[in-house]
């Protein structure tokens, strides 16, 4: 019995250990970690404690894959089944929940785990670099290996739980925003409460209020890393935060064996997404999707792909809802309270905020601008329309890029409500050459995540942030290794900057390249 529950994990895992694409991912893991430990050897004399400078940021690197893996790669373990109509047939062929558990979502966390364990052995040379012990490399990496199992399986729950995989990374998106910041929120909300007199500062509520949020703030894994590579530490491996998040994932995985019955009894094609009034008859005309406009594709897409006029609607209120919480929040935790926000903290928060979405939108997008008809098999008939490749690639753009204007008109509104504010950050963003810099490097990450949605099902997202991110870490550690510091660093920003707009000519027509390819199929 055993045996066969673990038939489908064994299999995974011997499809891996054979695939040269897990061993090339290892291997650069690796060298990303030998790259940084030759430019913190090179600034050693110029640093008290090389060995913690080389640890902090690789650290921080791997906690921030994890979670993005979390958000992508673990989320997708059952859903990609559901999707692709398969999850039936694994059923009906005698594989079991645990089965499909174990072989679909705990073998990408050993997989995950298989490259933790190849980077342990390069990390421990911190320690001769010197601001580093071993106890606090052993103490970093078991916390670590906690965090990404309560990651793992978090994902799983989600991918169980929900119908599609946009669905279960959004979910699980939501879930490590209320696990992030939902201490901080709510002891925000305790102060302020304290503070207007609303609560008792020696009472029972606020004295285990606060000692509850203590304890729930004790497990957030950045908290942890901070006081682990503290100078002073001298606690126990096995903190709260391993203790907590070992207990989680087991629960977590429980819940998923339990819960997989009850969600996943009925399997259905997953079809393509349509407006929620699409047909123009009855008492919804109004509201209904019009007749094809001139241009059929951008319409098409504003429609079908980004929602149309309703989701439009639907966003107007959301941010809107978005920006108004967060207004009242700031002001409420101020130390001089109030209901009513200020026109300055609106117009901040209404900027900021639809800045946010905005990147968020963009994002999405990219990854599913042509998901629809590589799913379809659809390319080919598209390609034979009277029209350029690059044209159809700009109209499919066009009609997502106008389900961005609620987005834009709060940052509209912002700018209006305070633009003094604004004024002064354009004025000294326009002199920093890392300002261009910084917005290209958005435009190089909304390319290569439309370029990766064209190679891999899921997580073209989380792939294209990570690949920017830890790109750029790579590039100003190396600047700073080889340059006396960054006393003349317009000039490599200048040169990033015309790197970037190199690469993204490149990926511009590797995008229209690959879509022909594909047609071909």
């Amino acid at each position: 019995m055993i045996r066969g529950t673990m038939a489908l994990m064994d299999r995974a895992l011997r499809v891996d250990s054979r695939s040269l694409r897990a061993h090339l991912v290892r291997f650069l893991f690796v060298g990303m970690i030998v790259w940084c430990l030759i430019l913190s050897a090179m600034q050693a004399w110029s640093t008290s404690a090389p060995g913690l400078d080389f640890l902090i940021p690789m650290l921080m690197i791997t906690l921030l894959l994890i979670t993005l893996g979390g958000v992508s790669l673990f989320a997708t373990a059952i859903t990609e089944e559901k999707e692709e109509m398969t999850l039936g047939l694994l059923q009906m062929a005698g594989v079991g929940p645990a089965s499909l558990l174990l072989g679909k979502g705990v073998t990408r966390i050993v997989i995950a785990l298989l490259i933790l364990a190849a980077q342990f052995p390069f990390m421990l040379l911190a320690i001769t670099l010197g601001g580093v012990l071993i106890h606090q490399v052993w103490a970093a990496y078991l916390a670590i290996c906690a965090y990404l199992l309560m990651i793992g399986n978090a994902g799983l729950l989600m991918s169980v739980i929900c119908k599609t995989s946009r669905l279960a990374c959004f979910s699980m998106t939501v879930l490590l925003l209320i696990m992030f910041f939902g201490p901080w929120v709510l002891s925000s909300i305790l102060a302020a409460a304290i503070n207007v007199g609303t609560v008792a500062p020696e009472g029972a509520f606020a004295v285990n209020a606060d000692v509850l949020l203590q304890k729930i703030s004790a497990a957030n894994i950045f908290l942890r890393i901070t006081v682990i590579l503290h100078s002073s530490f001298n606690e126990p491996l096995i903190s709260f935060q391993v203790v907590f998040h070992t207990i989680a994932a087991l629960v977590l995985f429980v819940l998923a064996w339990l819960l997989f019955d009850v969600f996943n009894r009925e399997e259905r094609a997953a079809a393509a997404e349509r407006p929620l009034f699409g047909r123009r008859v009855g008492k919804t005309r109004w509201i209904a999707v019009p007749r094809t406009w001139r241009n059929a594709l951008l319409w098409k897409d504003f429609f079908y792909a980004a929602g149309g006029w309703q989701r439009m609607a639907v966003k107007v209120v959301l941010y809107g809802a978005m920006i108004a919480s967060i207004a009242i929040f700031i002001e409420v935790t101020d130390t001089t309270p109030s209901i009513f926000p200020s026109a300055e903290i609106l117009g901040n928060t209404a900027i900021w905020v639809s800045l946010v979405m905005l990147f968020a939108e963009l994002c999405f997008y990219c990854s599913r601008i042509f998901r629809d008809e590589i799913r379809n098999r659809t390319l080919s008939s598209l390609v034979m329309l009277p029209i350029s490749i690059p044209e159809i690639v700009y109209s499919k753009w066009a009609g997502c890029l106008l389900a961005t204007v609620p987005a834009l008109g709060y940052f509209v509104a912002g700018v209006i409500l305070y633009p003094d504010d604004f004024a002064d950050f354009v004025q000294d963003a326009l002199e920093e050459p890392w300002f261009y810099y910084t917005v290209m490097q958005f435009v190089v990450g909304y390319h290569l995540c439309t370029l990766f949605s064209m190679f891999i099902k899921y997580g073209a997202v989380a792939l294209a942030i990570a690949l920017v991110f830890v790109g750029n870490i790579l590039m100003i550690s190396t600047i700073e290794a080889l340059t006396t510091g960054f006393s003349n660093g317009d000039e490599f920003a200048i040169l990033g900057c015309m790197g970037s707009m190199v690469l993204t000519a490149f990926l511009h027509l590797a995008v229209i390249f690959r879509m022909q390819v594909m047609a071909t199929r």
